[in-house]
């Protein structure tokens, strides 16, 4: 898993320490209430909690937040801070199996359907209009219309 530079060398150097639990049990309510890919370290080197969070697919962890005390406060943080609204997977992401190129032209072409439904329609109406005009005469759409070659003659 790809790290921050700053936790990895604090991993390697043993002042992070993963928090597995706490006395108000404020790491086991991340975890119900938000996700499991949410992780809690004590940071010696800056006497502080870091709270981070392992992408979807595991492959990167990225800081959240630091804090002094890991309370209530620490929650509700994560809740004003969550994009996602407690989804795992918010509903903005595309499955595995789709991509979003393939999304947006199958959008496009349901709009270009659309489009060309209403043309065809209003061409249609001026077809029937222009016939109807035709047929006054009698004669239909074969009349010959003559136009004179001058005005003067």
């Amino acid at each position: 898993m790809r790290r921050i530079g700053t936790i990895k060398h604090l991993m390697q150097d043993g002042q992070l320490q993963v928090v597995d639990d706490d006395v108000l049990n404020i790491v086991r309510k991340i975890h119900a209430d938000f996700s499991e890919r949410i992780t809690v370290y004590w940071n010696d080197y800056i006497a502080k909690f870091t709270v981070t969070e392992t992408s979807l697919d595991g492959s990167t962890e990225r800081l959240i937040f630091n804090v002094k005390e890991l309370d209530e406060r620490v929650l509700d943080r994560l809740r004003e801070a969550d994009q996602w609204r407690g989804r795992e997977d918010p509903h903005h992401m595309l499955p595995e199996t789709e991509d979003f190129l393939a999304a947006f032209e199958r959008s496009q072409a349901q709009l270009d359907e659309g489009k060309d439904e209403a043309f065809r329609e209003k061409q249609q109406e001026l077809k029937e209009e222009f016939v109807a005009y035709a047929e006054l005469d009698g004669r239909g759409v074969r009349a010959q219309i003559l136009v004179p070659r001058a005005l003067d003659g």
